[in-house]
């Protein structure tokens, strides 16, 4: 019972990093943060050994530099970096690529998505709806956090932090 709990807690705080970007175009610290926090307790717990720890901490310190570097361009956001880097503790070093590819590939269908909604017509009743009007009039970037959620939680399988099967 313990490993299924355990096992939740990383695409939990996705479906709450991808809720609150939606909502509210940030990705709030205390997320990534449990996500690091949480990941040494699972790690131990599922049998991680402290090399493979600390080369999983080696490269997610290396993805957040990666990230910082491309905030410092306005490439990506500063929540989305952290949220980046926090996740790939968990999807591991062997499962960093699957993952960086998935959420990238979701980040084009999202894009596409976003593209295409802002050419159609906003139907009144909708646009009341501040997260919506921001989205549609280009006032909010794109929402990351949910292609990078789509990403964790499609690999997350393939971590050894699945505990379903």
């Amino acid at each position: 019972m313990m490993a299924l709990l355990i096992s939740v807690i990383f695409p939990a705080l996705l479906v709450m990093a991808a809720v609150n970007d939606f909502r509210f175009y940030k990705i709030p610290n205390n997320i990534s943060g449990l996500l690091v926090v949480s990941w040494p307790f699972a790690a131990l717990f599922f049998g991680m050994g402290l090399q493979d720890m600390a080369m999983s901490a080696g490269v997610a310190a290396l993805v957040l530099v990666a990230g910082f570097i491309l905030f410092a361009f306005k490439v990506m956001g500063a929540g989305d970096s952290k949220l980046i880097a926090a996740s790939s503790l968990w999807v591991g070093v062997a499962q960093l690529p699957m993952f960086v590819l998935t959420f990238a590939v979701a980040g084009g269908f999202l894009a596409l998505f976003i593209m295409s909604f802002r050419r159609m017509p906003l139907p009144v009743m909708i646009a009341t709806h501040s997260w919506i009007d921001g989205l549609y009039n280009r006032k909010q970037v794109m929402p990351y956090g949910i292609a990078i959620a789509i990403g964790g939680i499609i690999v997350w399988p393939e971590t050894p932090f699945f505990a379903f099967g």
